[in-house]
């Protein structure tokens, strides 16, 4: 048991970055949230998750200001939450590359998932998967009363 402590404390870490993302992700149909960064030499990038799925964009600073941004917008960070009112209209699979605009927005929960996948990556050297018959027929029994039950509810 070489490195135990690291390999729970590797867990406990991506355990909480999983479970946040988890939070952000179901919280996400009902407020949007938007971390943006406005700089002066190529413009704005900004991080949103909004109905399930996360963005991440970059648009360059002639582009920019030709599309609204005045001189009235402050340089640096800012942190938005807007109320999703179901609009249902953000793509889940984008990938937009040009010269004024480099984007991509993917649905969260294939992120959600690899973060859990992390928190369990030191363990799988350590995975024993030697079953006795017995324990094999009282999980495939519990298995298949759980498809019965699904289906007979679904009638």
């Amino acid at each position: 048991m070489k490195h135990r402590k690291l390999r729970i404390a590797w867990s406990v870490a991506w355990g909480i970055v999983a479970a946040v993302s988890v939070v952000l992700w179901m919280r996400s149909y009902s407020t949007a949230t938007q971390l943006t960064y406005l700089s002066r030499n190529w413009g704005w990038s900004v991080f949103a998750i909004d109905v399930g799925s996360l963005g991440l964009t970059q648009e360059d600073f002639q582009y920019t200001r030709r599309s609204g941004a005045g001189p009235g917008e402050s340089f640096g960070w800012s942190y938005h939450t807007y109320e999703n009112r179901g609009l249902g209209n953000v793509p889940r699979w984008l990938w937009a590359w040009n010269d004024n605009l480099r984007g991509v927005t993917l649905p969260a929960w294939p992120i959600v998932f690899a973060l859990g996948l992390f928190a369990l990556c030191p363990w799988i050297g350590q995975l024993r998967l030697h079953f006795s018959l017995g324990t094999l027929l009282i999980a495939t029994t519990l298995f298949a009363v759980g498809l019965g039950l699904i289906a007979w509810f679904a009638r």
